[in-house]
């Protein structure tokens, strides 16, 4: 699973007339984003027309093909996303489950992101996510800042208090820790890896 840090220059919109800023800051820096992919609603009418499935690289592909709950794309992505299960399912039979949605405080609210990344092999990446702008370091995976990738042979992974903090890893394995600041939409400052 590669994990990237992607630059999105379009942050102005012209539109009808108007020209509106659609830019984002999610905790990497305006227009950036760090992130393994992601899965976005577009809403029309009060009902989801589409998914936006985004990849590591910031590139998007429309899932626009709807058969019982699953979303695929007639693009060159295969990926497809069980919207019944919360689950992108890729051709090489791996599979994420996206456990996080980012809430409504967010720039991103309703995107979600994945917390188990698994291959056809079984071996596992867990990834946990930080509390969204303005919710207590209790209120964590509510937002799309990644706090922890973790190896499964990490199996007793034990996070320090504070969300970002550290932690230590018993049994084997390793694990990456994403450390922010303290405004009040946390920013990226360090990424750290530990284990034994």
């Amino acid at each position: 699973v590669t994990f990237a840090l992607s630059y999105n220059s379009q942050l102005w919109r012209n539109g009808n007339g108007s020209v509106g800023f659609s830019g984002e800051d999610l905790g990497e820096g305006l227009g950036w984003t760090l992130q393994a992919g992601s899965i976005r609603p577009v809403w029309f009418n009060g009902s989801i027309d589409h998914y936006v499935f985004m990849d590591a690289t910031g590139a998007t592909y429309r899932l626009d093909q709807n058969n019982r709950g699953v979303w695929t794309s007639l693009d060159s992505n295969y990926a497809m996303f069980n919207a019944n299960n919360d689950t992108v399912y890729f051709p090489d039979g791996s599979f994420w489950q996206m456990g996080v949605t980012s809430v409504s405080s967010e720039q991103d609210a309703g995107t979600m992101y994945p917390t188990s990344m698994e291959d056809t092999n079984g071996n596992q990446i867990l990834v946990d996510y930080g509390p969204a702008a303005g919710y207590p370091v209790n209120g964590a995976n509510t937002s799309s800042r990644i706090t922890h990738v973790i190896d499964t042979r990490c199996l007793g992974f034990v996070p320090f208090p504070g969300v970002g903090q550290g932690g230590q890893c018993y049994g084997g394995g390793s694990y990456y820790q994403f450390h922010y600041n303290f405004d009040w939409l946390p920013h990226l400052t360090a990424i750290s890896n530990g284990g034994l």
